[in-house]
């Protein structure tokens, strides 16, 4: 029969071994939680830099317009042209 201080010790094993269980979750959620901020702000950057390059791009291309599909157009006529001047010469 086990005493009353050995079930009180086991309840406190079970107590401290829950409490350690908590504490390495609350850890590995506070890992995730920075590196979701930290790749919030990488998309953020790297979204912001493509929106400036899409414009520059336009602005080079003498156009007001910068949507991705009608550079795509443009630079794809930019380049048909420059392999015709090419072969021309």
């Amino acid at each position: 029969m086990t005493t009353l201080r050995e079930r009180i010790d086991s309840l406190q094993r079970t107590i401290d071994a829950q409490r350690n269980e908590i504490d390495i979750r609350d850890s590995r959620l506070s890992n995730l939680d920075r590196e979701l901020r930290s790749s919030s702000t990488t998309v953020r950057n790297a979204s912001t830099q493509y929106v400036m390059f899409r414009e520059y791009l336009a602005k080079l291309l003498g156009e007001s317009e910068c949507t991705e599909d009608f550079l795509r157009h443009r630079l794809e006529g930019v380049l048909l042209s420059s392999r015709e001047w090419r072969h021309v010469s």
